[in-house]
């Protein structure tokens, strides 16, 4: 399953794009920017891989990942393997895959975005990329914060990051080089 741009771009959260018709199951535990996990046939988050382009993400804290520690806004697209064909990842992919594809840098890009909706939830965004040549840089910053319905549960959430691209002669390779930062109240 490949959870696209267009669903990406509609999402407040990566939590709600992915509920859109993945066939996953989600746990949200106290609205927007709190811990969002996955599951899948019965299998907890625990059992399930997240990829950050094709890399290894955990938190051993959680036994698995948060997602809410990343913005729908940052992929391209979101690749999912469910079934049999998790098995050629290992056995930290019992219930599943998740890849999250974040945006190339090799293209000329600027924008500005910024949500609102209730219990006080805003989120602002801006991101630039820049080709040169074969070369792509580029960058990302975000603000969130929200109230959310609960007494004391709201967030306060920055991440950032930057990216280069390198695109090899004749096209057929790519290497990407990443940071990210996330910081949550």
């Amino acid at each position: 399953t490949v959870v696209l741009p267009t669903v990406l771009r509609r999402s407040a959260t990566l939590s709600e794009a992915l509920d859109d018709g993945s066939g996953v199951d989600l746990r949200e535990f106290s609205g927007a920017g709190s811990v969002a996990t996955l599951s899948n046939w019965g299998t907890f988050n625990r059992h399930m891989l997240l990829l950050y382009d094709g890399r290894v993400v955990r938190d051993y804290s959680l036994g698995g990942f948060n997602l809410s520690e990343y913005s729908p806004s940052e992929f391209e697209r979101i690749e999912l393997v469910k079934g049999p064909q998790s098995a050629f990842y290992g056995s930290d992919a019992l219930g599943g895959v998740v890849n999250l594809v974040p945006k190339t840098m090799l293209f000329d890009r600027a924008a500005f975005s910024t949500q609102w909706g209730g219990n006080d939830y805003r989120r602002h965004r801006l991101e630039a990329s820049r080709k040169v040549g074969r070369f792509g840089v580029g960058g990302w910053g975000e603000l969130m914060s929200t109230e959310n319905s609960r007494r004391n549960s709201g967030v306060d959430q920055q991440s950032f990051g930057a990216r280069t691209d390198l695109l090899s002669t004749g096209g057929r390779g790519h290497l990407h080089m990443s940071v990210r930062a996330f910081n949550d109240s």
